[in-house]
């Protein structure tokens, strides 16, 4: 049996000032919205400011994210972060976040398995993160019962870190204590779309991104049916960055899974990269 997390808050369906959006046609990432308007968006990118006309890029192409920058929410006191000190070269450090500024966060150095008494301020571009989309799905099983009815996917992200077992069936994905998170769940839909971003701070012997795709089931005496897995190793990420990645899904033993009305292969699409510190 697989350990899964309560249920999280749904997605928001606006895009709003100061989020980050995703536009599949011209391969923008990371773009942070300036103005909103009733048929554009202007948002800003590397390359200055760019309008994007939303009646010309068709219902559902232009996603919103949080985006590859902190909130208060992400950098809470007590979260473990990796951070990249001057007299550190090129080695990262560990620490417990015990406050925060606008652009600073202060951390208690951990070292082997002590946090120290004394403090750091750090500023925030000098902590990396894994960052994680999870777009969509495609060609799921259908698990529920009736013509009418079909699954109520929603996606777990897990990292799995070194010694960490492989295996879905197993109890835990990554090991002890790893880290995980999870979409809302889509009603009623075996090609679903969830547009969530995540971000994990604490990266540093992460092998593997493992994500299950599970039916939701308002039954409180039933499980949620596992509908497929699959895994992205650190290598292909780090080779395929910027990518959005559309991954097969298969089961338990690995065999792959298809979609009994289509009978085409499940796939989720996805896009996994390790962000900052920035020089």
């Amino acid at each position: 049996m697989i350990t899964k997390p309560k249920e999280g808050p749904p997605a928001e369906a606006s895009i709003k000032l100061g989020e980050y959006v995703y536009c599949p046609e011209i391969q923008i990432f990371n773009a942070k919205v300036k103005e909103v308007g009733d048929n554009e968006l202007t948002v800003e990118t590397a390359d200055g400011d760019l309008k994007l006309k939303r009646t010309s890029l068709g219902e559902g192409k232009v996603a919103s994210f949080k985006g590859p920058q902190f909130t208060f929410d992400d950098l809470k006191k007590g979260k473990e972060v990796e951070f990249k000190l001057k007299m550190d070269g090129a080695g990262f450090s560990r620490g417990q976040i015990d406050g925060q500024s606008c652009s600073e966060v202060c951390v208690r150095q951990i070292i082997g398995d002590r946090t120290h008494k004394s403090q750091l301020w750090i500023p925030c571009e000098d902590i990396r993160f894994l960052y994680v989309m999870v777009f969509s799905a495609s060609s799921l099983k259908d698990t529920d019962v009736g013509g009418l009815n079909k699954s109520d996917p929603y996606v777990v992200v897990h990292l799995r870190k070194n010694g960490g077992k492989p295996n879905a069936s197993a109890d835990d994905l990554g090991g002890v204590d790893h880290d995980y998170q999870r979409t809302h769940y889509v009603n009623n839909d075996l090609s679903p779309t969830w547009n969530r971003d995540f971000k994990f701070f604490s990266v540093r012997d992460v092998e593997a991104v493992v994500v299950t795709v599970w039916d939701k089931d308002v039954n409180l005496f039933k499980s949620d049916d596992f509908l497929g897995r699959a895994e992205l190793r650190k290598e292909e990420w780090e080779a395929r960055k910027d990518e959005v990645l559309e991954l097969p899904l298969s089961d338990m033993l690995d065999k792959p899974v298809f979609g009994e009305r289509d009978a085409k292969q499940s796939k989720l699409k996805v896009r996994v990269k390790i962000c900052g510190p920035k020089d």
